[in-house]
């Protein structure tokens, strides 16, 4: 988990780390979250991300305007935890297990995100490899066959593309190493 006070740190630390999801404060200083949210949803390894607009204000029209910034959802301060974990359980299709024992909390069971469906391990060898030499145009010509296998490759092929694209070698070599884990 990663948090910054500003709208330009935060799309900084998106660019860096790709996250799964953003909890999004809509009023901050030097940039606000409409603001960062609408440079956030330009970016293309990011258009896929979770964002959850957060603001103080109950106004309709305060609430049409998150959505309208691209959040995917609105949650008023201060935020109710139950709720929180059910917005996020239901856009990132996770299921929370609760001991009713002991009442603890939810604890993850899927760690994959909505819709992100890991090719199969000879193809991230594959990219693991030609990532590891610097080959760019090797890792992009290799996503553009691995459409062939099926649409629902599109999420993982878009977020490499996009690494690829901006040479980012090392990401997708860390992210081929956390995927052969999974």
């Amino acid at each position: 988990m990663l948090e910054t006070d500003n709208g330009h740190d935060g799309i900084k630390l998106a660019r860096e780390h790709l996250p799964d999801l953003i909890l999004m404060d809509m009023i901050m200083p030097l940039m606000t979250g409409f603001e960062a949210t609408q440079e956030i949803r330009k970016m293309t390894e990011l258009s896929n991300v979770i964002i959850l607009g957060v603001s103080a204000s109950t106004f309709e029209s305060d609430k049409q305007r998150v959505m309208t910034a691209g959040c995917n959802a609105f949650l008023s301060k201060p935020v109710e935890m139950k709720l929180l974990l059910e917005t996020i359980r239901e856009f990132m299709c996770l299921e929370w297990i609760y001991d009713d024992e002991t009442g603890s909390e939810p604890k993850i069971i899927s760690p994959q995100p909505i819709g992100l469906v890991i090719p199969p391990l000879e193809e991230l060898k594959t990219l693991l490899d030609l990532a590891t030499l610097g080959d760019m145009r090797g890792v992009r010509k290799r996503l553009t066959a691995l459409e062939q296998l099926g649409e629902s490759y599109k999420p993982f092929i878009e977020k490499i593309t996009a690494l690829a694209k901006g040479y980012e070698d090392k990401q997708i070599v860390a992210l081929m190493k956390e995927y052969f884990e999974k």
